[in-house]
C-alpha cells in the first residue's frame, strides 16, 4: 500500500465522460481530478458500443491521474456481459498498469456499485460512495425498484463512507433503508476557470443566464420562459440567454408561441466551459427554476464568477443559497420568479462580487474537495484514528 501522505485512489463509475456521451458524469471526473490534488488517481469505466466489434480501450495519463476507458461490444443479457467485461477489464490493467488501490470509490451506487463489491473482496480496501443520483427524491420521475434498493442497500452496508453532494440527498437515501456513515460533500468548481467578472454591469441590459440539461420535466424551462415572459411588461430591455446539452428547440418554439421577442432571448446548444464560465462573468445573474435537483454544479460556478443566483428551493440549494447570495423561491412558483427577477434589476448593487467568490472557493474549489476526501479516506483507512 501507498503511504497515507499518498494514496492510490481507484475511481469506479457507474457514470462518466465517453465518446458516446460526452458529458455523461462530468461531475464525477471533475472528483476525480480533484483528489488527484493530493493522491494518486486511477478512473476505470466500461462503455458498450454497438460500433465496435473488439475491445477498444482509450487510456489516458496526466501526472497523478490516469484514466482507463474500455468500448467493448454490446451483448445480451447487457447487465451479465457488463460484469463479464469489467472483470476482464480489471484482469488485463493490474497485469499492465497495476490498480492496486488503498481506496475504491464508488460514483453512483447503481449499476456499478457490483464492480465495486467485487473489487473490495479482491483488494480488500475500503469502499467510499459519492452519490448524485436525483432518483432518491420522490418528486423525479425516476422509481427504484425493489431489487435494485435491496441491491443498493447491501452495498451501503460495505461502505466505510457514503458522500452525498448535499444533505437532501443524504436525507433522501436514509429513507430508502441506505444506511451508512455520511458526510457531505458538493460538486467541484474550477475557480480558476470560474473567476471574477472583469467588466462591470453598469449601463448593460439586464442579462439573465440559464445553463442546464433543457430537460423540461426537470429544469422546467417552460416555467422559466413564461416567468421571464411576464417581466418584460415592465422590464422590456431584459435578456435571457438559455444554454444546455439538450435540445433547445422545443424551448425556442415555445418561446415563439409566447411571443418573447428574439431581441429578448436567444437559446444554443452545448457549450464549452470556457464559453460558459464568459457568460456567466457577463450576466446580471443565474437562473434556474428546476423542479428537482441535488446541488447543481453550475450555481458554485455562478458565485465563483461573482454573480448571484436565482433558484427555487428544490433539492440541498437551500443549503448554500441565502439572501447574501441571490433569491431562493418557492418551486413552480412563476410570480416570485418574475418578482425576484425584478428584484435583481432593480437593485444591481445588492451582492458583493467578492463575497460571492471567496464562498465558492472556500465550498467548492478543486483544493477543497481534495482535502475534504483526503479526510474521508485517512478516516476510511484508519478509522480507530478519526
Amino acid at each position: 500500500m501507498a503511504s497515507t501522505d499518498s494514496l492510490h485512489i481507484l475511481f469506479i463509475a457507474s457514470w462518466f465522460p465517453n465518446r458516446k456521451q460526452l458529458t455523461l458524469g462530468n461531475f464525477v471526473k471533475r472528483h476525480a481530478l480533484a483528489v488527484s490534488q493530493k493522491n494518486r488517481v486511477s478512473v476505470v469505466h466500461i462503455v458498450p458500443d454497438p460500433e465496435v466489434q473488439q475491445d477498444q480501450w482509450v487510456i489516458s495519463e496526466n501526472g497523478n491521474y490516469r484514466e482507463f476507458v474500455l468500448y467493448h461490444k454490446t451483448s445480451k443479457p447487457e447487465w451479465l456481459f457488463r460484469s463479464v467485461h469489467f472483470k476482464r477489464a480489471m484482469k488485463t490493467l493490474q497485469a499492465d498498469h497495476d490498480l492496486t488501490p488503498d481506496v475504491i470509490h464508488l460514483n453512483v451506487i447503481y449499476p456499478a456499485g457490483q464492480h465495486a463489491l467485487s473489487l473490495q473482496k479482491r483488494y480488500n480496501v475500503p469502499v467510499v460512495v459519492t452519490e448524485h443520483w436525483t432518483g432518491y427524491h420522490e418528486s423525479t420521475h425516476n422509481k427504484i425498484r425493489p431489487w435494485q434498493r435491496k441491491m443498493m442497500q447491501k452495498i451501503s452496508r460495505k461502505a466505510a463512507m457514503i458522500c452525498p453532494v448535499s444533505a437532501h440527498l443524504g436525507e433522501a437515501m436514509k429513507r430508502h433503508g441506505i444506511e451508512a456513515p455520511m458526510t457531505v460533500i458538493p460538486n467541484v468548481v474550477n475557480t480558476d476557470l470560474f473567476d471574477l467578472r472583469q467588466v462591470p454591469l453598469k449601463n448593460k441590459r439586464p442579462h439573465f443566464l440559464h445553463v442546464s440539461s433543457l430537460f423540461d420535466e426537470h429544469k422546467n424551462v417552460s416555467g422559466l420562459l413564461r416567468g421571464f415572459g411576464r417581466l418584460l411588461a415592465n422590464h422590456p430591455d431584459a435578456f435571457l440567454e438559455v444554454l444546455g446539452d439538450g435540445d433547445p428547440e422545443p424551448h425556442r418554439a415555445y418561446s415563439d408561441q409566447l411571443g418573447i421577442p428574439e431581441k429578448n432571448i436567444s437559446f444554443a446548444g452545448e457549450q464549452s466551459l470556457e464559453t460558459i464560465a464568459t457568460k456567466m462573468q457577463e450576466c446580471s445573474a443565474l437562473v434556474l427554476f428546476s423542479n428537482y435537483e441535488n446541488l447543481p454544479c453550475v450555481i458554485g460556478e455562478a458565485w465563483a464568477c461573482g454573480t448571484p443566483v436565482i433558484s427555487t428551493d428544490v433539492g440541498g440549494i437551500a443549503e448554500h443559497l441565502d439572501e447574501q447570495r441571490g433569491y431562493l423561491i418557492p418551486k413552480g412558483d412563476e410570480a416570485e420568479l418574475t418578482l425576484a427577477m425584478s428584484y435583481l434589476i432593480r437593485q444591481p448593487g445588492r451582492f458583493d462580487p467578492a463575497a460571492l467568490r471567496a464562498y465558492a472557493v472556500k465550498q467548492f474549489s478543486v483544493m477543497a474537495i481534495a482535502e475534504a476526501y483526503d479526510r474521508v479516506y485517512q478516516s476510511a483507512i484508519n478509522p480507530a484514528s478519526s
